[in-house]
């Protein structure tokens, strides 16, 4: 079985800076408008990672600011119409499943939806929109990293030197005062969402398209007996075989 590279966001505590996050759901004309304009904005790098890149609007900006800006693409499967210069495909072992675009070191796009025609105008996503340098830096860092492994691998060509386990941390892990980011299957994520579960005192509400950790079930029906309040949503596709639907439901989760 396949293992998901992912990355994990958690929102620690409002903040009241004037760097504050924003928030869009799909499926909204909105989005898709802010999303346009943020690639639109790019003046020096466009850096676009994503499980599927095929909305065709998308694509044709991406080969239009290729001519002024650095752009790079890193993908889990080919893209058809964009210079191969531009593209990496992620093929080692694992689905490549994070969904971000950086723009210029200042400005990040993260969420659910893949950048797709479907992805913005017909399954519910969200994404957040964070103008912070700190965490730019962060996910170009993550980003450069995949590719030039990518490119050196393609290459054959050996890499020099081996990273120490601090240096392979500041890759997977992100931490300030209101935000903390993970990557997976680089970091236990499962550990990290569990903990913030056991947190819960009063609601606990989710939605996922996919649902099958027993750990993390396990962690929310606890909650549950504990007398927190759990809400739910999960994708109806996605309830057989190995969903964890029933078990929540029979808790009244």
């Amino acid at each position: 079985m396949k293992k998901l590279v992912i990355f994990f966001f958690i929102l620690l505590q409002p903040t009241f800076s004037s760097n504050i996050p924003t928030l869009y759901f799909t499926p909204n004309r909105q989005t898709d408008k802010i999303v346009i304009s943020i690639i639109e904005g790019a003046e020096s790098s466009l850096y676009i990672a994503g499980y599927s890149v095929s909305w065709e609007n998308i694509l044709k900006l991406i080969k239009k600011k290729q001519e002024s800006v650095e752009v790079k693409v890193l993908v889990d499967g080919q893209i058809k119409g964009v210079p191969e210069d531009i593209v990496r495909v992620y093929k080692k072992p694992g689905f490549f499943h994070p969904k971000f675009i950086t723009v210029d070191e200042k400005t990040v796009l993260i969420g659910s939806g893949n950048f797709t025609e479907d992805g913005f105008h017909l399954h519910h996503n969200h994404f957040l929109l964070i103008q912070d340098r700190d965490i730019a830096d962060f996910f170009n860092r993550r980003f450069l990293a995949w590719w030039d492994d990518i490119s050196e691998e393609s290459q054959k060509v050996k890499l020099k030197g081996q990273k120490t386990k601090g240096e392979n941390q500041k890759l997977e892990i992100y931490q300030d005062g209101i935000y903390r980011i993970y990557f997976s299957p680089e970091t236990d994520c499962e550990s990290v969402i569990i903990q913030e579960i056991s947190k819960a005192r009063d609601t606990i509400h989710f939605a996922h398209y996919r649902f099958t950790s027993e750990s993390i079930t396990k962690a929310i029906i606890l909650r549950k007996m504990a007398g927190v309040n759990v809400y739910g949503i999960m994708d109806a596709s996605g309830i057989a075989p190995y969903s964890v639907f029933y078990p929540l439901s029979d808790y009244g989760c």
